[in-house]
């Protein structure tokens, strides 16, 4: 998801690169399903707010900058460096936070 993209959801990338596939695409399935779930008439929106947004990419970048992946080059960085495909830590790392993070990151609307 990205601020100020209401009703925006990604299931692959940036970020989401790692092993095992079939449960990080579940992951973001139940995520998104979580998500949409909550809409009503009330609630005709969500979206990430900008603030955890923010504060998870700073947290990716500080992760993946001492990897392997990002001292060299490869589709996994950009042009200024910043490693964009892979996802830092563990698969159970990833689960949790999915099931976590809705509950505090979304603003609904």
């Amino acid at each position: 998801m990205v601020p100020r993209f209401p009703n925006f959801f990604m299931l692959y990338g940036p970020n989401t690169n790692a092993l095992p596939l079939p449960a990080y695409f579940e992951a973001r399935a139940r995520f998104v399903a979580r998500a949409i779930a909550r809409l009503d008439a009330r609630r005709r929106t969500v979206e990430v707010s900008p603030q955890y947004f923010t504060a998870l990419n700073a947290w990716l970048y500080r992760r993946l900058s001492g990897r392997v992946w990002a001292q060299t080059r490869s589709y996994y960085r950009t042009d200024s460096g910043r490693v964009v495909s892979n996802w830092p830590g563990t698969a159970t790392s990833y689960l949790l936070a999915s099931r976590i993070l809705h509950h505090f990151a979304l603003r609904y609307s």
